[in-house]
């Protein structure tokens, strides 16, 4: 006998069988209670892959086409629901755009044979899958039809990009958005379908197999028979874990145990371990984040606030990390990096002096959470360079936030490489390392320049209102002061050193 994939095998039969779009089928539902049925002639299905949209769409068909129909709840054993069922009814035309984006495709295939009357049941119904995908050309020669259609014809569109159809479409269409299908839903449905394919599989898989689905459940059901054929019908978490190449809960859990230890060597251990594995360090990172963001949401579900800014610290860290793999090709080198920073940050804050908060005014432009006093103290007009670090430390990361609402993100990129170093009269000294000349070079460009500098004067009590700015390149460390920073390496890291 041929295989069928479980996704297919497990279809829904009916609209009570769709999982997570009640808000859908519902309207379907109560529009077929009516006599005659409030159907419109075309709809628009959008929503991510594997949700039921074209599921729904068949489902459809049936309770419009049934014997005893139309109606909410088609019988599923007449010749309608039953053709409908094995994908051969003749009036259910079943159309990927990706195939027919052309224009003489849509011609072909449903315009020249709009006009035909059904062959067997009441409607004939076109589903146009993908159909984001259809050219401008094939949507305008699509428009007329679907605007003044046949009282038989019905159209369905779906599309996991819904942005990418045009209005003179979509305006004519009853849109239905479908979610992603919650990762409770998606276990439930997996152990049924593991029960009836006489697999047992652990509590810890099916949640494993869950969240690796995204909120698809197609997606989910390929995954449990890719499952079965690696591992029988035993399935373990531990199983999953290997065939996916993921990070189990237990692994994470150890990861953030050992950052919040501090002991980094026992997280770059973990992180190897994780990377013999064949897991790799953006799924690493991703995992981590995730994680963490899931731990916080569930203590703050439970009014425990206790290391929650530690942590929200760790998931902003790894998700830069992720994201900085984009643009980095050593992924490991990125990944452990953010390791020793989550791990070493409590060691250099405890390490370097504690300078004292400068109380600010908010900026004019948007409200700022600070304590202010009622005068608040102002910057000396020429403080030395550790106390300008100091007294701009407090408040520098509003400023880089506000040049990132004015100036957008690629300003914000370069200018968050450089650091406050002095104020000088009028002018304020930011110094860019040695690697990040470009950086310093296209700040210190007029226009972006005067963004910086109008964002500076919002800081009144900080900055000068005839503030200016000034990029540096900062000098090179002196040769002497290396042993230094092998010393402190060697303090942090426990190495020992070799004659």
């Amino acid at each position: 006998m041929e295989h069928t994939s479980l996704y297919r095998k497990y279809r829904p039969q009916s609209f009570d069988d769709v999982l997570g779009q009640e808000h859908v089928t519902r309207t379907l539902q109560n529009a077929l209670k009516t006599t005659p049925p409030s159907l419109v002639h075309a709809f628009l299905f959008c929503g991510p892959r594997g949700t039921g949209k074209t599921t729904t769409a068949r489902l459809l068909a049936k309770a419009i086409n049934c014997a005893q129909g139309p109606t909410p709840t088609p019988c599923g054993d007449c010749g309608s629901c039953l053709d409908i069922t094995r994908g051969s009814a003749m009036d259910v035309l079943e159309i990927d755009a990706a195939s027919n984006t052309g224009v003489d495709n849509v011609r072909e295939v449903i315009i020249s044979k709009v006009s035909f009357k059904p062959a067997l049941g009441r409607y004939r119904m076109y589903i146009i899958d993908e159909a984001h995908q259809l050219s401008n050309h094939a949507f305008n020669a699509l428009l007329k039809t679907i605007e003044e259609p046949p009282s038989h014809a019905m159209f369905v569109l779906a599309t996991t990009e819904y942005q990418k159809i045009p209005a003179t479409i979509s305006s004519r269409c009853q849109r239905h958005i479908f979610h992603h299908i919650s990762d409770q839903h998606i276990a439930e449905r997996v152990r049924q379908v593991a029960k009836r394919e006489g697999v047992v599989i652990e509590g810890g898989a099916v949640h494993a197999l869950a969240r690796a689905a995204e909120g698809g459940l197609r997606d989910a059901l390929s995954l449990l028979e890719q499952m079965i054929a690696y591992a029988g019908t035993q399935l373990t978490e531990e199983s999953v874990h290997a065939m996916l190449g993921t990070v189990s809960r237990e692994e994470l859990a150890g990861l953030l145990e050992s950052l919040e230890a501090g002991d980094a060597a026992t997280a770059l251990k973990l992180a190897r371990d994780l990377r013999f594995r064949g897991i790799s360090a953006a799924s690493t990172a991703r995992a981590i984040a995730t994680f963490i963001r899931d731990r916080v949401v569930d203590d703050l579900q439970q009014r425990t606030t206790t290391h929650q800014t530690q942590r929200l610290h760790y998931v902003e860290l790894f998700a830069r990390a992720e994201s900085d793999m984009r643009w980095n090709a050593s992924h490991d080198l990125v990944l452990d990096l953010a390791l020793l920073k989550a791990c070493l940050r409590e060691v250099i804050a405890s390490a370097a002096p504690s300078p004292a908060p400068l109380p600010i005014a908010a900026p004019r432009s948007r409200p700022v959470p600070l304590t202010a006093t009622a005068s608040p103290p102002s910057v000396p007009a020429t403080p030395t360079r550790v106390a300008a670090a100091a007294a701009f430390a407090a408040i520098w990361p509003q400023v880089l936030d506000a040049v990132k609402q004015q100036g957008g993100a690629p300003l914000h990129a370069k200018f968050k490489e450089g650091a406050p170093l002095a104020l000088e009269g009028d002018t304020l000294i930011v110094a860019f390392g040695q690697d990040c000349a470009f950086h310093h070079r296209m700040c210190n460009e007029e226009p972006r320049r005067k963004v910086i500098e109008s964002v500076l004067r919002t800081f009144t009590a900080a900055f000068p209102p005839t503030v200016r700015l000034e990029c540096r390149v900062a000098e090179a460390a002196p040769t002497a002061s290396a042993n230094d920073l092998v010393a402190d390496a060697i303090d942090l890291f426990g190495a020992t050193v070799v004659q």
